[in-house]
């Protein structure tokens, strides 16, 4: 008899197949989306555990192809916005303890849903957590993107000064990392500066020094 060469895909396809807890079956081939671009969002959300204090952390993962802007009729007047949606939609959630097992779930779920040789980009967006950026050593053709919420809620604390938080946010949008280290040193050594007169005066520090903590925090998340 002669020996047949099983592909990795094709032995997490029938693996997945077998534990998969969503009705998901894989498309006819003919049936399966084309697209250049995948997104897949990745974030996670606090659950109460029954009958315990505290919570347990969900993982939540979302994948599309775009966003789409929707008819006038849906715009939201409160904040003079237009509704958007995602096209070819797919959210699941799970506790994932295992960041392995997550990303084979969206493997198989791309693989069972999209033509692959059309794929040329997939996005892997969230946070900066190293579970999130793992995705781009399962996910082929992908890439790590800092998604947007938690770029700003980064910037926003660059708030106090807005010279500096605009020169950050030039840097950030032009991708350059050399301006955007150098702005972030420059705005810790602004507070260093600060907290340094505060305390010859015996004035009181810790609202600075919490600042200096938020800015640090900012850069290491940024050059992250």
């Amino acid at each position: 008899m002669p020996e047949m060469e099983i592909s990795a895909t094709t032995v997490m396809k029938n693996v997945r197949k077998n534990e998969w807890k969503m009705e998901i079956k894989e498309r006819k081939e003919g049936e399966k989306i084309k697209a250049k671009q995948i997104f897949i969002q990745v974030d996670e959300d606090h659950v109460k555990q029954r009958g315990k204090k505290g919570s347990t952390i969900s993982k939540i993962v979302t994948i599309y192809t775009r966003k789409r802007i929707l008819t006038k009729p849906d715009r939201i007047e409160k904040v003079k916005q237009v509704r958007k949606e995602l096209v070819d939609k797919f959210t699941f959630s799970g506790l994932y303890k295992d960041t392995e097992a997550m990303w084979e779930d969206v493997a198989y779920y791309i693989d069972c849903t999209y033509k692959k040789e059309e794929i040329e980009i997939v996005f892997v967006m969230g946070d900066g957590a190293s579970y999130i950026k793992a995705g781009t050593e399962w996910i082929g053709k992908s890439v790590f993107v800092l998604d947007r919420f938690h770029l700003e809620k980064y910037i926003n604390h660059l708030n106090y000064d807005e010279y500096l938080k605009t020169k950050l946010q030039e840097a950030i949008e032009e991708f350059d990392p050399i301006s955007t280290e150098n702005i972030m040193n420059e705005a810790i050594k602004k507070v260093e500066e600060e907290i340094k007169e505060d305390k010859e005066l015996g004035r009181n520090m810790k609202r600075l020094e919490n600042r200096l903590k938020k800015v640090e925090e900012t850069k290491t998340y940024l050059m992250n």
